[in-house]
């Protein structure tokens, strides 16, 4: 609850200026709690800088201008006001339709990638096919088990693999419950075996995952031999509904 009143006020403690400094190193503890506490690449760093937008515009030119007086022991005056500012440049009609058919084209991106899973059928939470920017962030928990079932065709020799076997802990445990990386390192576990001598080896993946708490269920089919796909082309249906 903690979390919900920061993400919903943070925005309004950032645009006072008075409050700005604390929401400022507030937001940045929680990111980097985060950072350190979950898996999630570069999103605490992104944010972070990303907040800066909500500084006054000239915050980078104070800031040098503080830095040089530090380094040159100068003094500011008091409270640090700056004692000039730069005149803001002005723009030539051209650049300034230029960059409005920019920021249109950016709000027209952010607009549709968000909702191109609604093209797709399947709930996006389960298939995630078009997850990814679709405004889903923390209201999906999953937890799974994948394993490998290898086949040489040459002979019908059949074995099971673990994903341990081309992929890190921490890969394998994401990787057991997203349908795309599951497709992935079933690729990656037959360029492991070609490797080994083992030619156009098959790869099937059992993998069975909980959304949410509810009981565990199949992700995949089975039967379908993922290593004979490439990425976008695999066979209508090979992710089962939940």
């Amino acid at each position: 609850w903690w979390g919900v009143f920061f993400d919903c006020t943070v925005v309004g403690w950032l645009l006072w200026r008075r409050s700005r400094p604390w929401a400022f190193a507030a937001l940045v503890a929680f990111h980097l709690a985060t950072a350190a506490l979950f898996q999630i690449g570069i999103f605490p760093w992104v944010m972070i800088l990303a907040v800066l937008v909500f500084f006054a515009p000239d915050w980078p030119r104070r800031l040098a201008r503080a830095a040089r007086a530090a380094v040159d022991g100068e003094t500011t005056r008091a409270g640090g006001a700056p004692t000039g500012s730069a005149e803001p440049v002005a723009l030539t009609p051209v650049v300034g339709r230029v960059r409005l058919v920019l920021l249109g084209l950016l709000a027209v991106v952010q607009l549709v990638l968000p909702l191109r899973h609604y093209a797709v059928d399947g709930n996006v939470r389960w298939t995630e096919e078009g997850y990814y920017l679709a405004w889903r962030v923390m209201l999906t928990e999953k937890a799974g088990h994948v394993e490998y079932a290898v086949t040489d065709p040459s002979n019908g020799d059949t074995w099971t693999a673990d994903p341990g076997l081309v992929l890190t802990d921490w890969q394998a445990a994401h990787a057991a419950t997203r349908p795309d990386m599951v497709h992935a390192t079933a690729r990656l576990i037959a360029d492991h075996y070609r490797r080994q001598g083992v030619a156009n080896p098959e790869v099937r993946a059992d993998a069975w995952v909980t959304m949410n708490g509810r009981p565990a269920r199949r992700l995949v089919d089975p039967e379908v031999d993922l290593a004979a796909h490439a990425r976008g082309s695999l066979p209508p249906g090979w992710i089962l509904d939940p």
